[in-house]
């Protein structure tokens, strides 16, 4: 079967094997900049009085996939001054939803963290720069698992760049890592796999990028292709459990073994266009080519399917899953 989008496998070639197409989208030139190379002192700021509770967004990989998705947290009992440190420690301890992952090695934490106009600097504990617990000893020495690590290091500061940015008052950050003598220094190009004239040249402030957020069109994608390939419990997977106007669902596996009973056959798809209609709810309009019953296929030129937010993630919602289930008998 032939498929017109494939977004993520597109994001994780792109990703992969152009450390220096990251560069160009993320760093600002530093000949432009006059930066510390350790971790500065914060300007001194009024401080700012009281106590309570903030709901934060925290972004972590979704399963599986190279994409991010934002986690809703409440800090309770923080104030001001200290939200932005809160938010980078509840960072580190990785997400709660089970349908997300974290790409910060185990025991990373936040050693210091400082602000100078726009610029934070977030200094981490030198656990950042370990492999993850898969890896082999010897890792350095193989180009592949060379690639896998120094790739997660730089989808996890991807992670910590768009959670401090979208607080606000926040363009761009400066990433230190917390050596033996205590000091927090820079990371350099070669840290990150990142291309340039000279390797060891210190990794200048980077600034937001939205191209790994999972979106509602992303999620059609990975609906309609495990739809295509009749994977059952996938396609559950990526329905909602929950809509905000029709109710609840039934149970993934019930959902799953009635797919699998009818068998519906969808032959090739194209997404045309999606928008986000509300907070938790959008519509992604696409091209389809399923199968009837006599055999004979049927083209549904502007087919409009309803996603939802469930939990983190964009998911189908049933009544738009059941349309294409019909459509497709």
């Amino acid at each position: 079967m032939r498929k017109i989008r494939t977004v993520s496998l597109l994001l994780a070639a792109l990703l992969f094997l152009s450390g220096c197409s990251y560069v160009r989208g993320k760093i600002q030139a530093e000949d432009r900049l006059s930066l510390p190379q350790e971790t500065p002192q914060a300007e001194l700021a009024p401080e700012k009085s009281g106590r309570g509770s903030s709901v934060v967004y925290l972004y972590y990989q979704v399963k599986d996939l190279m994409a991010i998705a934002a986690e809703s947290r409440v800090l309770n009992d923080v104030s001001e001054d200290e939200l932005l440190s809160a938010v980078v420690r509840e960072l580190l301890k990785g997400p709660k939803d089970p349908e997300l992952s974290t790409w910060f090695p185990v025991d990373t934490t936040l050693a210091e963290l400082s602000q100078t106009r726009d610029i934070v600097y977030v200094t981490l504990s030198e656990e950042f720069l370990n492999a993850p617990p898969e890896a082999p000893v010897n890792w350095e020495d193989d180009p592949e698992w060379t690639a896998y690590v120094l790739q997660r290091r730089r989808l996890a500061l991807d992670c910590l760049v768009d959670t401090v940015t979208q607080l606000g008052g926040i363009s761009r950050t400066q990433i230190l890592v917390r050596t033996e003598g205590g000091r927090g220094v820079r990371l350099t190009l070669h840290d990150l796999g990142l291309e340039g004239e000279d390797p060891t040249q210190p990794l200048p402030p980077l600034t937001r990028e939205d191209t790994l957020i999972f979106t509602p069109e992303m999620a059609a994608e990975e609906l309609l292709s495990a739809f295509a390939r009749k994977e059952w419990g996938q396609v559950a997977s990526w329905t909602a459990k929950k809509d905000p106007i029709y109710g609840e669902n039934e149970d993934a596996g019930m959902l799953a073994l009635t797919l699998s009973s009818m068998n519906p056959s969808l032959l090739t798809y194209e997404i045309l266009d999606s928008g986000i209609i509300s907070g938790d709810t959008a519509v992604v309009t696409v091209k389809l080519e399923e199968a009837g019953e006599t055999g004979m296929s049927t083209v549904y030129d502007s087919v409009p399917l309803r996603f939802v937010l469930d939990g983190s993630l964009w998911k189908i919602a049933p009544i738009s899953l059941e349309q294409l289930v019909t459509n497709a008998q």
